[in-house]
């Protein structure tokens, strides 16, 4: 029963995280009027990396389910992509002040997706019997 609740939770996380990120950071792309709303421009590298990160959930999620432990690569470069990017913006002017400048709520983010690698590599260890 744990499995299947561990399944269900990291496999909707998943996709939550991947397709809404990569749905947000495309319509942003294509539509003024979306660039125009938002409180403060977006920076490009966090634009970059932020697709990246969603591109590299969005594989992770697939070789999850086809059973593949490369998702577990995917994952991390995702976790790492997402870091970056959020980070990366803030480094030319802060520097290494840019770790305690950041919300806090971004290391819970990141501390989540962390998760997502401990959860994906449980998964995989239980259908292997290991």
């Amino acid at each position: 029963m744990t499995k299947k609740i561990v399944t269900v939770i990291t496999i909707l996380y998943m996709f939550i995280l991947s397709v809404v990120s990569l749905l947000f950071y495309i319509a942003q792309y294509l539509s003024e009027e979306i660039r125009s709303d938002l409180p403060y421009p977006v920076p490009f590298s966090n634009q970059v990396f932020g697709i990246l990160s969603s591109i590299f959930m969005l594989v992770g999620l697939i070789m999850l389910l086809k059973k593949n432990r490369i998702c577990i690569l995917a994952i991390a470069l995702s976790v790492v992509c997402y870091f970056i990017g959020g980070i990366a913006p803030m480094w030319p002017v802060y520097g290494m002040d840019s770790f305690s400048i950041i919300m806090k709520v971004f290391y819970v983010s990141v501390a989540s997706r962390m998760l997502l690698v401990f959860a994906a590599n449980y998964l995989l260890r239980k259908q292997s019997g290991a």
